[in-house]
Formats: C-alpha cells, sequence, structure tokens
C-alpha cells in the first residue's frame, strides 16, 4: 500500500502570499523555503502530505490536493474539548467484555474509522488498512480458528523438546511466562469456548483488524494510534471496546488465519478491537499510580 500523498507537492499562490513564513517554519519535510518574498516550493519530491502548510497559511495561499482545507477553526477555539472534559473521557474508557446483541450500524464504524485516520504516523505514510467483521458466522469463525491456534501451542510446548525449540526463537524467558502464566488462562478460556461461552471475542457484534507493512518500523505504533483514537471516539458515542492480544498474536502466528482474512503477505496484524453496545455500566472512575518516571 503505498505512501498516497508521496508524489503531490503543494502550490504557493504568490499572489495571495503575505510573506509570513509560517508554512516554511511549520514543514516537517523542509520542502518550502522563502524567497523573493515569498514562500517557495523547494524540494517538492520531499513532501509527506502532511497538510501543515495548508492548515497554517492565514490567507489560503497554499494549495495541496491531498489535502484540501476543511472549516477554519479561527474563532472556534473555544470548541475545543477542555481538558476537564478530556481527562473524564481518558478515565472512564474501560475495556467492554459485555455488549447487547445488537448491530452497530455502519455509520458509526465509518466515524470511528475516519477519526483513527487522524492520529499522527511516520512520515504520514498512512500504510495501514482495516477488516470489518459483522457476520456473526465469520466472527465465530475468527474465534474457533484463534483457539485451535492456541490448542496447537499448547501441544507443542507441553513436550519438553517443543519448548526448548521455541525459546529458541522467543527466549527462554518469554517462553516459561507464557507456559506459567498464560497457558492456564488459555486453557480455561478454550473450556468456555467449548461450552458455548465466547471468551475470547465476547459475542461482539463486530471487530475490527488492522494491519500494516512488516517493513515500515512505524507500523506498530501508526496502528495503536489509530486503533486507540477509533476506540475513544467510541467511547465518546456510547460504544464499548476492547483491544484482543491474543486474537492479534494468533493471526500473525496461524498462516491459514491470515490467509482467511486476507491480510497481504508483506503484512502483519498490529491490533484487534471487539465493538459494540455494552450490557454494563461501570459506576466510578479508578485512580492509577504514576509509572516510574526519569525526569532529566
Amino acid at each position: 500500500m503505498a505512501n498516497p500523498v508521496a508524489a503531490v507537492q503543494p502550490v504557493i499562490d504568490i499572489q495571495k502570499c503575505t510573506a509570513c513564513g509560517l508554512c516554511v517554519e511549520v514543514c516537517p519535510a523542509h520542502v518550502l523555503t522563502m524567497e523573493k518574498k515569498s514562500a517557495r516550493v523547494f524540494r517538492g519530491d520531499w513532501c509527506i502530505g502532511c497538510g501543515h502548510c495548508v492548515a497554517v497559511c492565514p490567507v489560503e495561499a497554499v494549495i495541496h490536493l491531498s489535502s484540501k482545507p476543511g472549516r477554519s477553526i479561527k474563532g472556534y477555539e473555544d470548541l475545543l474539548c477542555s481538558p476537564e472534559d478530556l481527562d473524564f473521557l481518558l478515565k472512564t474508557r474501560r475495556s467492554i467484555r459485555i455488549y447487547h446483541n445488537k448491530p452497530v450500524p455502519e455509520s458509526e464504524i465509518d466515524i470511528l474509522i475516519k477519526s483513527g485516520g487522524y492520529a499522527p504516523t511516520g512520515s504520514n505514510r498512512r500504510e495501514y488498512g482495516y477488516i470489518v467483521i459483522r457476520d456473526p458466522v465469520d466472527i465465530a469463525r475468527l474465534r474457533d480458528m484463534s483457539a485451535r491456534y492456541y490448542c496447537k501451542l499448547d501441544k507443542f510446548l507441553s513436550n519438553r523438546p517443543g519448548a526448548f525449540i521455541a525459546s529458541l526463537f522467543a527466549g527462554k524467558k518469554t517462553v516459561e511466562t507464557f507456559i506459567t502464566q498464560n497457558l492456564p488462562k488459555l486453557r480455561y478460556r478454550i473450556e468456555l469456548i467449548e461450552k458455548g461461552e465466547d471468551r475470547l471475542l465476547y459475542n461482539a457484534p463486530t471487530v475490527l483488524i488492522i494491519h500494516a507493512p512488516k517493513s515500515n518500523q512505524s507500523s506498530a505504533f501508526d496502528c495503536a494510534a489509530a486503533l486507540y483514537g477509533c476506540s475513544l471516539m467510541a467511547h465518546a458515542r456510547g460504544l464499548g471496546t476492547c483491544f484482543i492480544g491474543y486474537v492479534e498474536a494468533a493471526v500473525n502466528q496461524d498462516r491459514k488465519l491470515k490467509k482467511w482474512l486476507d491480510i497481504p503477505g508483506n503484512h502483519k496484524c498490529f491490533g484487534v478491537m471487539t465493538l459494540g453496545y455494552s450490557k454494563v455500566y461501570f459506576q466510578r472512575m479508578l485512580e492509577r499510580e504514576t509509572p516510574p518516571l526519569n525526569l532529566r
């Protein structure tokens, strides 16, 4: 999936330009320069299409085909979310594992994905893609294929040769931790699944999967930021979400599962998130300890 803006560069309307220099200052790719009392395109092929130049220009003198100007925010600063409101949103978002049997409209999913698209990405490449699963049959298949993968993994790691081979690739400590801490929980979840209780995808009516190129070092962050943005917008719109790490790992390790999802071979799954209307209402926020902080 190529960067959609790689071949596009800005154009300066010299008649409008007031030579304020703001576009030159905010450009992260060093595309623009000041010349003869006007901004000029100096390294057009370096443009990443972030749109900073378009957004900052006070007189709309910068044109960029991939960054069409939207509504002006000048004079509307009071509409920004207050720090108190944002703090409340962040502290009240919780992982939801109990959902109503109610489908999420496509219009809601579209809003979430568009909101997530405003998250930052490395060099503005935005190379990720989504898979949205809404068919209950396909959701059940995703759950069952993931469970079968862990059954095979359990069998493999339950004998010494298998555990030794795994430790050569993942590291001894990682394998030991997985065997002692994760496998017992997975066994219990699979037992519940066999009894008809979904403890992997929680009977969610929608599952979002995000994937991106393995070769892009920013892919992990890009996908995490986008999917978390989706989850915050979902919370703001009365929807619940939960990130499912076990299924994410299964997708990346099980070739059949990855192929069934039609994820490109050069891509990796960087997130799986359930989505639906929560059946539970949490009554209060919880205070959390500040993580270790090294101020320098």
